[in-house]
């Protein structure tokens, strides 16, 4: 299949909602980011490692039911292929834990593959061989060959996009891909407009972002040793570990945490100022736009101070102290911004 022309100025390093926007660019449905960051909620999530610094807390999600949530947002049916390889060290136990056991055989994912690039449609795929400095992350199956049995998808670092053989798609230790079935069909009846449609989004996002800032994720580990804090927690469970004796922030975990967090909080920002609100309802839904966007200026300058890039070099306590002052200042304006979410919420409902 053709790729789309996806310029970096497009692109999320929320990889999953980056993914899915591709893949409905492939199908003419060409959607703005901030949306897809909004209404799929990423820009208001925030979860960490009770551990270190490892940016693993990006993935502990339920992602089958997320994908799921976020597909009929946005009007699609779709079909989920998933599981773990047994006897393998699979990465993200915690979100794959609930995944079946399954065997590495073909017949079990290549139809699947074959199946939809066939119908012109992509395949979302997590893939676990991605270019450094990611380690994993979604990426598009977009066509494959018999012949030399390969499958053609796309890589965070190769514009150009790459190939895998069939056997690594087989044997890749977390099996996860998602294909869309069509159109969803709505009920019966009339139709809301797509104003009123995107105004229900926008209040369920909303109502989400407050939910989650105050009570955190409510997707949990079977794993005991592996536990997380999300919300506005979040940020006090991170500047405990640089103040601690005790851990060693991972600097590499951390410059993919600030870098993603800072850029979601920036699209929480853009997604507040773009919601069909009205009144005071928009005013104070305006005010909670520039406390993120402030926020998202503070995790910007944490993310300059750690750069995402591969590195062994340890944080000084100078740097540890400085980066717990910019966590500090965006936690501040994030509670800011939740407040006037809060107080939005209570004009919604009179």
């Amino acid at each position: 299949m053709q790729l789309p022309e996806w310029p970096a100025h497009v692109s999320v390093m929320t990889t999953v909602v980056d993914s899915v926007g591709r893949v409905l660019a492939m199908l003419g449905d060409r959607r703005d980011m901030a949306e897809l960051m909004g209404v799929s909620a990423f820009a208001f999530r925030m979860k960490i490692s009770d551990k270190t610094t490892f940016a693993d807390g990006l993935y502990m999600f339920d992602w089958r039911r997320t994908l799921q949530t976020l597909m009929e947002e946005l009007g699609y049916d779709i079909a989920i292929l998933c599981g773990q390889l047994p006897d393998s060290p699979v990465p993200l136990v915690g979100a794959v834990e609930r995944f079946p056991v399954v065997l590495p055989i073909e017949e079990a994912v290549l139809p699947f593959i074959r199946k939809y690039i066939d119908l012109g449609k992509p395949v979302l795929y997590f893939d676990t061989l991605a270019a450094k400095p990611y380690v994993h992350e979604w990426s598009i199956i977009y066509g494959y060959d018999e012949e030399r049995r390969i499958v053609y998808l796309t890589d965070r670092m190769r514009s150009e996009g790459k190939t895998i053989s069939y056997e690594d798609v087989t044997d890749n230790p977390v099996r996860f891909m998602a294909g869309i079935d069509g159109v969803r069909r709505g009920e019966t009846g009339s139709r809301p407009t797509k104003e009123a449609e995107s105004r229900r989004q926008a209040e369920r996002a909303v109502r989400f972002a407050v939910d989650y800032a105050r009570k955190g994720c409510d997707y949990r580990t079977m794993t005991n040793y592996l536990q997380y804090t999300s919300g506005l927690a979040a940020y006090d469970c991170w500047i405990r570990h640089l103040r601690s004796d005790h851990v060693a922030p991972n600097r590499y975990g951390m410059g993919q945490l600030s870098a993603v967090y800072a850029e979601s909080k920036r699209y929480a920002s853009l997604y507040l100022r773009s919601v069909p609100f009205e009144g005071e309802t928009m005013r104070l839904t305006l005010l909670a736009s520039e406390a993120y966007e402030q926020a998202a200026e503070a995790m910007e300058e944490l993310s300059r101070l750690v750069p995402f890039v591969r590195t062994a070099e340890m944080l000084s306590p100078e740097m540890r102290e400085a980066c717990a002052a910019y966590l500090g200042q965006a936690k501040e304006f994030e509670a800011a911004a939740v407040g006037y979410l809060e107080k939005a919420i209570t004009t919604m409902e009179l």
